[in-house]
């Protein structure tokens, strides 16, 4: 299994942060969150008014953020690179707002950080054969579609997620998918996965999945 590339990845952290005592100058943290940042797009001082604010197109350890976005209740934080790099961002920008400004946390709830990593990679086996429906499935589409095509279809893409009812979390994780990379021969066995997992994890699940393979 060799890892390609990263898609978008991202962090949502639920929690809420207030600063004792009275309340931050939010012109001036949006400014230096900026500054610290590099952030290209920040919000207007209307957008600072409002339920939401977002940040674009900046960097951390040289790493480019291309998404921030802050809520009364938590914040999202997306790029195309490792969920290590958003946590370690998440870590500093947290440590430096109580530092710089006096804001901390509040703990009226358990505070809730959902990873959401987009993984592409190439594989030494196919993996077609762990996402393929049983083989009686796919025998009957093939045949009811060669009546127009002579063309072979084949399992592309997998899909796994939560039963809403089952989850306890303020929030559903992310669902679980496993595809072939669009536009690439099948032959390259080029896969795109999304998981709710972070980076490091999700790749050690393709590779056990990839030992499941034919």
């Amino acid at each position: 299994m060799q890892l390609i590339g990263y898609e978008l990845s991202r962090i949502i952290y639920l929690t809420n942060i207030r600063r004792l005592p009275g309340s931050a100058f939010l012109p001036e943290v949006a400014h230096q969150v900026v500054q610290r940042y590099s952030f290209v797009k920040s919000p207007t001082l209307d957008e600072l008014q409002k339920e939401g604010q977002t940040f674009a197109f900046g960097k951390y350890q040289d790493v480019q953020i291309n998404e921030f976005k802050v809520f009364t209740d938590g914040v999202i934080v997306a790029g195309m690179c490792s969920t290590d790099v958003l946590d370690a961002f998440l870590h500093d920008l947290f440590g430096w707002l109580q530092t710089a400004h006096g804001l901390e946390e509040i703990r009226l709830q358990e505070p809730e950080k959902h990873f959401e990593s987009g993984l592409l990679v190439r594989a030494e086996k196919d993996l077609v054969p762990i996402i393929s429906p049983p083989k009686r499935v796919t025998d009957l589409i093939q045949k009811t579609i060669s009546q127009i095509t002579d063309v072979e279809f084949k399992a592309t893409t997998t899909y796994l997620e939560a039963d809403p009812k089952e989850v306890t979390a303020r929030r559903r994780p992310n669902r679980f998918t496993l595809e072939r990379k669009i536009g690439l021969p099948f032959s390259t066995n080029a896969f795109y996965s999304q998981a709710p997992l972070k980076s490091g994890d999700h790749f050690s699940l393709l590779e056990g999945l990839e030992s499941l393979a034919d």
